[in-house]
């Protein structure tokens, strides 16, 4: 089975239905299903449930883009919540995030250097940097950027 991300194209069932076709063969009709996405960070797995479609066709599995980001925020969470300070962690919610190394230290009046180091592991994440982004995660899942606005106003 192959996962694309996207958009898909409509098709009218005439009773007002519209199921999709699949991207990839074109002929086979989409079907809503979930299914269990799994990275592994930092050498443990970590799984999480997503809202999908499956070509009855092919088999191919088609996700959301929205879907995709709202996985890896919530895969993000869990990393956090465990405490977890390792470099690939921090990685792991940074792009979750959406964000460049950059933006993260713009956010944390470092060094983009510090945070790479971080990352790479040449520098142990600190608490300050893990609460942060643990903050800013879960205001996005909740649909609320007010932590990385309230960042980003201090001067």
């Amino acid at each position: 089975m192959r996962a694309t991300a996207g958009a898909v194209e409509p098709v009218d069932r005439g009773a007002g239905v519209a199921r999709r076709r699949c991207p990839r063969c074109k002929a086979g009709l989409l079907e809503a299903t979930a299914v269990d996405v799994t990275r592994r960070i930092g050498g443990q797995e970590v799984r999480a449930r997503a809202a999908a479609m499956i070509c009855a066709g092919c088999g191919t599995i088609v996700h959301q883009r929205r879907e995709l980001q709202r996985i890896e925020l919530e895969i993000a969470a869990r990393l956090v919540e465990e405490g977890r300070r390792d470099g690939e962690v921090l990685r792991y919610v940074r792009r979750a995030l959406g964000l460049k190394g950059k933006d993260v230290a713009r956010l944390l009046e470092v060094c983009a250097e510090t945070v790479s180091r971080r990352e790479q592991g040449k520098v142990p994440v600190d608490r300050a940097t893990l609460v942060v982004l643990r903050q800013m995660v879960l205001d996005r899942l909740r649909g609320d950027g007010s932590t990385e606005s309230f960042l980003a106003s201090l001067k």
